[in-house]
């Protein structure tokens, strides 16, 4: 089941529900103010009932369920990165019996409600189709992209590079100074480390 709002949308159904739906990594600005925000209100429900989503002036419970996971559901692994010139933006959720996968959509965000097993290879399937590198750290050719799942506050990253993608995960040596350790970063070895470090074996 896949669900799509605008930030509008989101902005309006967020303050009507009581709900921040302004979660990492998705960042979208407050629309409208003062007197206008009734005309902002009064879009966006027409919006919502064109596509079946607010129905005599009540959301539905797809739309409402799904926000409120969103907003509300723990815990999460955000991703934030780039393919070239385009970013990867994404969240996923982990609800008591489902998940969620949210992806920036344009000026918007796609809701895919999930099975909680899926959450984690759904957001690494957002990234670029890349086979993991065989070396023990990027070689000086021009990077093609990377970024990082935020998971509890921990930070796990990858790197694409021409000879294929690399983990990286920053750690502190003896000394104390941290450092930043790269190993293979085929698919099922970084879907293995988020669900590691999400405790979901």
């Amino acid at each position: 089941m896949a669900l799509e709002c605008t930030f509008v949308e989101l902005d309006a159904v967020g303050e009507a529900l009581g709900l921040t739906l302004r979660r990492f990594p998705f960042t979208f600005p407050h629309y409208g103010n003062g007197i206008n925000r009734a005309g902002l209100h009064a879009q966006v429900g027409a919006s919502l009932a064109e596509r079946g989503l607010l129905r005599d002036n009540r959301f539905t419970p797809e739309l409402q369920d799904t926000v409120t996971l969103f907003g509300t559901g723990t815990p999460t692994i955000g991703l934030l990165g780039m393919n070239g010139d385009e970013q990867l933006t994404a969240l996923g959720v982990f609800g008591v019996d489902r998940g969620l996968v949210a992806i920036r959509h344009g000026e918007g965000i796609r809701f895919d409600a999930v099975p909680r097993d899926l959450v984690v290879p759904r957001l690494v399937a957002h990234l670029p189709p890349m086979a993991g590198a065989s070396g023990r750290a990027p070689s000086a050719s021009p990077r093609l992209g990377g970024g990082s799942f935020l998971v509890d506050g921990r930070s796990i990253g990858w790197v694409d590079a021409e000879e294929g993608r690399y983990l990286a995960i920053t750690t502190r040596g003896i000394d104390g100074r941290p450092r930043i350790e790269y190993s293979p970063g085929d698919p099922e070895t970084v879907e293995r480390r988020l669900r590691s470090a999400i405790s979901l074996g």
